[in-house]
């Protein structure tokens, strides 16, 4: 059984259907990039919403430094019971 690419009603999303052997499969290709797609947008982030990212992010690190201290020092709680229990 061949597969060919055939296009759904939406230009971007394309399946694979079964074509009978023999059919000559056609394969249809994306269209071209227009310069309106390649443009910038038309307004850049705003600055405190860059600040609010950045201090997010800062958060965020934080935090992850905190939950690593904790992780650590239950992995060591952990490793020294287990080392009791052996001996």
């Amino acid at each position: 059984m061949k597969l060919a690419l055939n296009e759904q009603s939406a230009p971007s999303k394309r399946t694979l259907a079964p074509t009978p052997v023999g059919a000559a499969a056609e394969v249809q290709f994306p269209r071209q990039l227009e310069p309106a797609d390649l443009s910038l947008p038309s307004s850049l982030p705003n600055v405190s919403t860059q600040k609010d990212v950045l201090e997010q992010l800062k958060h965020n690190v934080a935090q992850l430094e905190d939950l690593h201290g904790r992780l650590k020092f239950m992995m060591g709680e952990v490793q020294s019971l287990v080392k009791k229990i052996r001996t």
